[in-house]
């Protein structure tokens, strides 16, 4: 009679159970990972906290975390200072850890090694120093996530003990300078993202000890001003670069020519880029038709380019290119683009014409014209003597002529104004010296003296005649103030001090 009570019992408890787990899983606020499967796991202590079927384990901040699987554990977004204790102290199974965006600061939840740890996802949390011994912890580590971290600087030995790495992210971690040897112990790396950092040169040396894996290499948003050659001697094998809003302006010649194996090249967004020499990837050396560039898929959308020299790539071997929200000057120099013969051996003609119809023009004749719908009849270009041809200028040529023109027009009128102000406050100058020379003295005695003016500035005086008694001792009379004379004018005054009979000088006013 007692069973029948008993399996009752079992049923209710049964019932009971299932709905705290239940309760539990729609209050956690955490959703699976796509792609991966729940599993049910039995804490190790029991302390460790409640785990059912939704995977819900403690933490130490009374946070809940997410777990995928036997392999994977996940727990992003939980503002998380610790982890799960009944995880991570038994990492025996785990593969695959992502911790992203919590408030991580060290390395002290990862106890012990983990041995079969390959992906570690550590982005936004609040680390600032990462160790040797750190990442020692998990020695067959290929995937490290270290972006958004105030990091600021790694030391040269922090990757001896991952040997295995083979991509590296490191966004947005306020990196300006890496050491050159970094990377000696990590000869497998294949991919490394260093964007949105403040390197203001390229980190050329680094790559030296990697160049035979490195395939792809993310270096955009960073203040960097300008790249060469000798920037990408390393990168032979490379067949990825994204180099997105850099400050660079110019693309100069065989920059690329060292990437053979290059594929797939990303320059958008670098605003201030208005140059690109048509031997930047060493076409030129190679023969027609039988050119070694793999280059299939390259974009210059939101750049700063007016022209672009159609010997720039292999359009036989491009796949897809991104030409649009540049500022075209629509004239002879972009003639060869809207030339459909242009495009009548390459196989992605279909997707250039699409792209070429989305990049307008931008000179006054042309503004807001497609390339695509131009009549390349009509592109003309100005007479070439006033254009600047050199490839340095970078199709620039024409308007330089006419600024540098513009400019020396302006100093020759300035010059010309200065003198005509001088000129007329000469002519205006009310004030004129001339200088009074009578006649050699005589005895005592009545006489004319002729005073002779001498002109100053340009300016005469009629010669004026002075009835006076000179002294024979005096050769000449001081002058004390003769005003200009500017129309005829005749005055007669004395010479002589009637008192004195000492020869005194001449006032005239005119």
């Amino acid at each position: 009679m007692a069973y029948p009570f008993l399996k009752g019992s079992v049923v209710i408890s049964l019932f009971f159970t299932l709905a705290f787990c239940s309760e539990n899983n729609n209050n956690s606020g955490t959703s699976h990972e796509p792609g991966f499967t729940t599993t049910t796991r039995m804490p190790a202590h029991p302390d460790d906290g409640p785990v059912c079927a939704s995977e819900e384990c403690n933490t130490h901040t009374n946070k809940t975390c997410q777990i995928c699987t036997e392999t994977v554990f996940s727990c992003t977004s939980k503002q998380l200072k610790m982890t799960c204790r009944n995880y991570l102290n038994n990492p025996a199974t785990l593969d695959v850890i992502n911790l992203q965006d919590n408030k991580l600061a060290n390395f002290d939840s990862f106890r012990g090694t983990f041995p079969v740890v390959t992906v570690l996802k550590l982005s936004k949390n609040e680390l600032k120093k990462v160790t040797k011994d750190d990442l020692a912890k998990f020695p067959k580590l290929r995937e490290l996530d270290l972006s958004y971290n105030r990091l600021l600087e790694l030391l040269e030995d922090v990757f001896q003990g991952t040997q295995d790495l083979e991509e590296l992210i490191l966004v947005s971690a306020e990196l300006f300078i890496l050491p050159d040897s970094i990377f000696n112990s990590t000869k497998k790396l294949q991919l490394l993202d260093l964007s949105g950092n403040r390197f203001t040169a390229f980190p050329r040396n680094i790559f030296q000890p990697i160049w035979q894996r490195m395939t792809s290499l993310v270096m955009s948003y960073n203040p960097i001003k300008a790249i060469t050659a000798d920037d990408f001697k390393y990168l032979t094998n490379l067949e990825r670069l994204t180099l997105e809003g850099l400050n660079i302006v110019a693309i100069n010649q065989h920059t690329f020519s060292a990437m053979s194996k290059l594929q797939t090249l990303d320059m958008e967004h670098n605003t201030n880029l208005i140059y690109v020499d048509g031997d930047a990837f060493g076409m030129f050396a190679q023969k027609a038709g039988a050119m070694a560039s793999q280059l299939k898929t390259v974009s210059f959308r939101g750049c700063g380019l007016h022209r672009l020299d159609r010997h720039v790539f292999n359009w036989r071997a491009i796949k897809e290119v991104g030409l649009s929200a540049n500022p075209w000057i629509c004239d002879c120099d972009v003639k060869w683009m809207a030339e459909p013969a242009t495009w009548e051996n390459v196989p992605a003609r279909e997707k250039i014409k699409t792209e070429l119809d989305r990049s307008k023009c931008t000179d006054i004749r042309y503004n807001g014209v497609a390339i695509g719908a131009l009549s390349p009849a009509k592109l003309e270009c100005v007479d070439p003597r006033l254009r600047d041809n050199s490839r340095l200028a970078g199709g620039i040529g024409g308007a330089t002529t006419v600024l540098v023109i513009t400019f020396l027009l302006c100093i020759i009128s300035v010059i010309f104004a200065v003198f005509m102000i001088q000129r007329r406050s000469r002519h205006n100058s009310t004030s004129k010296f001339y200088v009074y020379r009578p006649s050699p003295p005589r005895q005592k005695r009545s006489a004319v003296a002729q005073c002779t003016f001498m002109p100053v500035g340009g300016y005469f005086a009629r010669p004026l005649a002075v009835k006076g008694l000179c002294d024979d001792d005096r050769r000449h009379c001081d002058v004390k103030t003769l005003h200009l004379l500017t129309r005829s004018h005749s005055s007669t005054a004395s010479c002589v001090d009637q008192a004195s009979g000492r020869c005194l000088g001449i006032t005239v006013n005119g």
